[in-house]
């Protein structure tokens, strides 16, 4: 079921009010989109949770300065998710920072090693490579359906309605993909 914008701005002024069935609703409605919202700029599924929960409290917050005149509810709460994700990003790298040293110079120009011995860019290279391998080998509407649930935020409703099925079969193919990604991952 889409929810309209009207529906929207409604829920919105409701949890203005303090209504928690209302939030509730909202962050049903909202959720899946804004997890993916928050996981294409972080790219880590935990600190994307995280970021959405985080995202949640500041529209329960500031739900009465929401001003449907100057912009859409959509509009409003994705750039919260969005803000909170840069902002996370942001402090993530600065702490990574302070973990990398400049090694010595070769012919090719300046090469960076980690601090630690344990942590290596080709590691991160041969992970991100193993990933795309993997979710290369995935069927097709196991593909599609975690793109559309992590990569582009739809909820598992507009995905049913996508893939023209039910909603249990929708979870059943999610489910199927993380266990074969995870399999091949762990291979």
């Amino acid at each position: 079921m889409k929810v309209t914008s009207e529906h929207l701005e409604w829920l919105i002024a409701k949890v203005a009010l303090g209504d928690q069935a209302a939030f509730k609703e909202l962050y049903d409605a909202c959720a899946s989109r804004f997890n993916g919202i928050a996981y294409r700029v972080v790219r880590d599924l935990d600190i994307a949770n995280e970021i959405t929960q985080e995202a949640f409290i500041q529209i329960w917050k500031n739900s009465a300065d929401f001003n449907p005149a100057t912009s859409q509810p959509m509009t409003w709460m994705s750039a919260i998710v969005r803000y909170r994700a840069y902002d996370r990003k942001r402090y993530e790298s600065s702490r990574l920072e302070g973990r990398w040293t400049e090694a010595e110079k070769d012919d090719e120009g300046a090469v960076f090693q980690p601090a630690s011995e344990q942590e290596s860019v080709p590691l991160i290279c041969r992970i991100d490579d193993k990933l795309n391998t993997c979710f290369s080998a995935l069927h097709g509407r196991e593909r599609q359906a975690i793109l559309m649930a992590y990569y582009y935020g739809h909820s598992r409703s507009e995905m049913a309605e996508y893939f023209d099925c039910p909603i249990n079969s929708i979870k059943s193919i999610i489910r199927r993909a993380i266990t074969r990604l995870q399999t091949c991952l762990d291979n």
